[in-house]
């Protein structure tokens, strides 16, 4: 009975739905489908232009389920294929997702299949989780794709599209991009294809599920009716399984538990029956139609995984031309790196070298930009100079400040070149000579934008300037000293003469003497008795003692000026000093600085005399530079003990030594580092030149190939070691 039931009850519900079925089969016996020529796996074309793919294998099974025809007409990307459906060119799209803008001009079935779009990366990387990680960084998505707008919504991501998803894959692997937002199973698929699932993987929770269906013309509802009746009959089909394990592999179940339990609560059991009676039909019709067509789909897979395996190779060999491409880029970005580096070097070691240092000025901001050469002339690091305009004047010494201000307006104004020479103080007081020269250059209006220009260091040829004309001064001096010193030679000689003519002419003991006092009537003992008592004869001897120092003065003076005389001789240096000593006790009398008799002259000669093989007007130059540095610097010390020179010659190892020691004021560990170096002083300005102590080291050590050291601490004193070879 129960049987009988059943029967009758399936064939009441046929005869219901056959009537609506037949309709709609003869109102779209033959349905246009627009898709679009190249999305895998969804739709693709072969070679013969026939259509293919998992969309198109579904809507295949469901118009068969219909029972409609289908004219597959192919567009150029979905733009195309969606304004077809909404101008009415055609009637369906196959699995179009499911969203609120495309609803507009759509209608769809019940959902023929969920999918979520994820976040794929490069395997290797291990910074990027998800979309957070993306801030800053480019991301790749697909024209006319959901992951593409997810992209676009979200903050500070640089979004790279592209045309088709291989070629974001693609870009993906070469690092043309981190990351990339595409539907899962696809993005899968297609990496499986191409054989390179290894080497991406899917990052953090999907960014979003979407629904896909047949999109049906909008207003057609008895097409959207019998399309949708022929969706649910296949959806939990093994051939829709089928299919899907093909293309994506294991699908989600049909009839999940709350399908289930919808259709029991909501339809009631009877409801439920009825289903699954008309599935159970549908799912006959379909086995037919999957034997059917099985033999042209494994042709088409087998083509779409020919040409996958194609895609494979492609990609591969972009891949490693991308990185042959990358890696020479690498070099000649090095090499270029390298080169840069080698001529920043070079210019900085030609700018130290020349002491010239480079420099630009924006003249609308102010801003200065220093070479590393222009600080280190102007004493500064590049952290403590605030690099402007307005610093750089704070630089230069006060007195030339105005004159720098007025020669970099005139050259603004365009009215003169800017040239000019002025003086820098550096932090710890020094201060420096430099040469400036630059040059303007102007917008098309004429505006004055930036100034280029150069600093070069002339304090050594200031000084030098400076020092020649001193040692023109001196030179002078020294031919006036000279020729003051031959002609006193003369009048001197008459003096001493004279004195002694005198002293002979007075005596008792020469016979003409007593001849003529005889004839005057004078006495000349009682005369000698006169000029002794009057100390007459005293003055005289006082009067021909001075005669004689003064020439002996003299002969020194001329000696040290024959400075044409080069040629080295056998010399007593124990002379040379003495002779050395009356020059600077004379010199320093004359001066009026102290007075030279105030200081202690120790002598520690070596007994028996030395000589030594030397210019002596050189060495004497030395000895009296060594006095006169000892001498001046009592001058610096309170005179708590008597000044004292110690002069010591002694033979050391085939080497004569001579040794100037005073008990002066001494001097510092960086003083006596720089004592031989020329132009360094440590007397005011005008009061020495600098030249002193290198001119005596040059002539020790490269005129008699010998040494020259020193010996000080600050308050004990100095002593200067100078030793020539005896051969």
């Amino acid at each position: 009975m129960m049987r009988h039931l059943t029967s009758i009850f399936v064939l009441l519900l046929l005869a219901c739905l056959y009537p609506n079925m037949q309709a709609f089969g003869q109102q779209a016996e033959r349905l246009v489908v627009a898709m679009p020529g190249d999305f895998p796996p969804h739709y693709h074309v072969d070679e013969k232009q026939k259509p293919g793919g998992f969309a198109v294998e579904l809507l295949d099974e469901v118009a068969q389920i219909a029972g409609v025809q289908l004219e597959y007409r192919i567009f150029d990307g979905w733009a195309a294929t969606m304004e077809a459906l909404k101008n009415g060119e055609a009637d369906l799209i196959p699995n179009l997702g499911i969203t609120p803008q495309r609803a507009e001009y759509a209608s769809f079935t019940d959902p023929v299949e969920t999918f979520a779009i994820g976040l794929f990366v490069r395997e290797t990387n291990q910074q990027i989780t998800g979309l957070k990680d993306l801030a800053g960084k480019r991301a790749a998505g697909v024209v006319q794709n959901v992951g593409l707008r997810l992209l676009k919504a979200a903050e500070n991501i640089e979004v790279v599209t592209y045309d088709a998803h291989e070629h974001a894959l693609f870009a993906l692997l070469a690092g043309e991009v981190e990351a990339l937002a595409f539907p899962i199973p696809v993005a899968w698929k297609s990496a499986r294809g191409a054989g390179v699932d290894g080497l991406i993987k899917q990052v953090g929770s999907p960014l979003k599920e979407i629904k896909r269906a047949i999109a049906v013309r909008k207003g057609d509802d008895a097409l959207l009716a019998g399309m949708n009746a022929a969706v649910k009959q296949f959806v939990g089909s093994t051939t829709y399984a089928e299919i899907y394990s093909r293309w994506f592999g294991t699908p989600e179940p049909y009839w999940t538990v709350q399908r289930v339990l919808w259709v029991g609560g909501g339809g009631g059991g009877l409801l439920l029956f009825v289903v699954v009676i008309a599935m159970t039909y549908w799912r006959y019709r379909a086995t037919v139609v999957l034997y059917r067509d099985l033999k042209a789909s494994m042709e088409d897979r087998d083509k779409a995984q020919q040409a996958l395996q194609q895609l494979n190779v492609d990609l591969e060999s972009r891949v490693d031309q991308r990185t042959v491409e990358l890696q020479q880029e690498i070099h000649e970005r090095k090499q270029t790196e390298e080169l840069l580096r080698s001529s920043e070097k070079s210019l900085e070691k030609a700018q130290r070298i020349a002491n010239l240092g480079n420099w630009e000025w924006d003249i609308p901001s102010g801003g200065l930009t220093w070479s590393d050469e222009i600080y280190r002339i102007f004493g500064l690091q590049p952290g403590e100079f605030a690099a402007s305009y307005e610093a750089f004047l704070e630089t230069i010494h006060p007195e030339d400040r105005d004159k720098v201000i007025e020669a970099v307006d005139r050259a603004v104004k365009g009215i003169a070149p800017y040239l000019i020479e002025h003086r820098v103080i550096r932090p710890d007081g020094e201060v420096r000579y430099v040469q400036e020269q630059g040059e303007v250059s102007r917008g098309d209006s004429g505006k004055p934008l930036r100034m280029l220009g150069v600093v070069h260091d002339v304090t050594e040829r200031k000084r030098m300037e400076s020092t020649m004309v001193q040692t023109e001064k001196m030179m002078s001096v020294g031919g006036l000293a000279a020729g003051m010193a031959h002609e006193l030679n003369n009048p001197l000689g008459g003096i001493l003469q004279g004195l002694q003519n005198i002293k002979r002419r007075l005596s008792p003991e020469l016979d003409k003497n007593l001849e003529v006092a005889s004839q005057l009537g004078l006495d000349l003992e009682l005369v000698q008795n006169y000029t002794a008592q009057r100390q007459i004869d005293s003055f005289m001897t006082g009067m021909a003692e001075a005669g004689e120092r003064a020439s002996a003065i003299v002969r020194n003076m001329l000696q040290f000026s024959r400075r044409s005389e080069m040629v080295k001789s056998e010399e007593d240096i124990a002379q040379l000093i003495e002779q050395t000593l009356e020059l600077a006790a004379v010199d320093y009398s004359l001066k009026k600085r102290f007075d030279f008799r105030d200081i202690e002259i120790v002598r520690e000669f070596e007994s028996g005399g030395v000589a030594v093989k030397c210019i002596a007007s050189e060495i004497q130059q030395v000895l009296l530079n060594l006095l006169r540095n000892a001498a001046q610097s009592f001058g610096e010390k309170p005179k708590e003990a008597t000044p004292r020179i110690t002069l010591r010659v002694r033979l050391e190892r085939e080497m004569l030594l001579l040794e100037v020691e005073d008990n002066g004021p001494g001097m510092d560990e960086a003083t006596r580092k720089r004592i031989f170096e020329p132009f360094f002083t440590t007397r005011p300005p005008g009061e020495g030149t600098g030249l002193g102590l290198s001119v005596s080291y040059f002539i020790i050590c490269d005129e008699h190939g010998g040494l020259m050291e020193v010996e000080s601490a600050p308050g004990e004193g100095s002593r200067f070691i100078i030793g020539l070879p005896l051969s």
